[in-house]
């Protein structure tokens, strides 16, 4: 029962770091 839960969290984190790497590119280029 706790893996859909996990696997959920997982998901989240990769997709936070996908957005804080392209907030960061783009402050990087302006």
């Amino acid at each position: 029962m706790i893996w859909p839960f996990y696997l959920a969290i997982q998901l989240l984190i990769y997709n936070l770091v996908r957005i804080v790497k392209l907030v960061h590119s783009i402050i990087r280029s302006i």
